[in-house]
């Protein structure tokens, strides 16, 4: 049985007779699955077997053998650190979900989050909650007491970098945030404007602090936010009570 490209290696070195830089060159060939550089290799494999007094048929069955293992070989050191890096992940999963998973959601692209997420509430009782303006960072970040994770402020659609250590600045100097007029009155309008509020509020950034139990009561908060201290009308995209965004998880890169 050929179970690691090593061994394709040592194949062609001791029945093909290639030297060790062209073995080298042909598991390089294996691993980018390389069907037609590998079939450029098979005539001469075939002539330094049968050289060597090996039987033409078993010297084609055994090229067949390593031929298709092309589609799924690996090499035996990649293979090794793989499989310690597995087991102490599945270590840290089971023994330390909630350290576990923030990390590894820090480290996921836009795609797999959504994944990550799926199975994390699939095999462990660690949740992810929505951004929250007390709670949350510049990454997702773990909150051993509740045993939960919080999205990140910075993942709010058009919340860029100088919003958020804004944000993360008045916090740290000046204490948490009791209340939406609170968080208003104490940030920088140059930094903090109209759009980036909004959007706060429709991600969920205020559900504590104002006791909203539903995405659909955030545009309470919005309409306050937009009409009596900005003067202006709810958009109609939010005045709409049969709008399919209710849920707002579209704010939400």
């Amino acid at each position: 049985l050929v179970i690691y490209q090593e061994q394709i290696m040592q194949a062609m070195q001791l029945i093909g007779k290639f030297n060790l830089i062209e073995a080298d060159d042909i598991r390089k060939a294996l691993g980018k699955k390389d069907m037609d550089k590998m079939e450029s290799y098979k005539e001469r494999f075939l002539e330094g077997a049968v050289s060597q007094n090996c039987d033409k048929y078993e010297a084609i069955s055994i090229w067949n053998k390593l031929e298709s293992f092309a589609s799924y070989g690996f090499n035996k050191s990649h293979a090794a650190c793989y499989a310690h890096i597995g087991y102490h992940c599945q270590w840290l999963k089971y023994n330390h979900p909630l350290e576990f998973w923030s990390v590894a959601l820090n480290f996921s692209s836009q795609e797999e989050i959504a994944q990550r997420i799926a199975e994390m509430h699939a095999v462990s009782e660690v949740k992810v909650l929505l951004p929250d303006i007390n709670q949350s960072t510049s990454v997702f970040e773990a909150n051993k007491e509740e045993n939960v994770v919080y999205w990140s402020i910075g993942s709010i659609k058009q919340i860029g970098e100088k919003t958020l250590e804004s944000i993360m600045k008045q916090r740290e100097n000046s204490g948490k945030f009791f209340s939406f007029d609170d968080f208003y009155g104490r940030i920088e309008k140059k930094s903090v404007n109209k759009r980036h509020i909004t959007n706060l509020i429709l991600s969920g950034c205020f559900d504590k602090v104002e006791k909203i139990t539903s995405p659909a009561n955030r545009l309470v908060l919005l309409k306050k936010f937009l009409c009596d201290i900005c003067g202006e009308d709810l958009p109609e995209e939010y005045a709409d009570s049969n709008n399919n965004r209710k849920d707002y998880f579209w704010i939400l890169k």
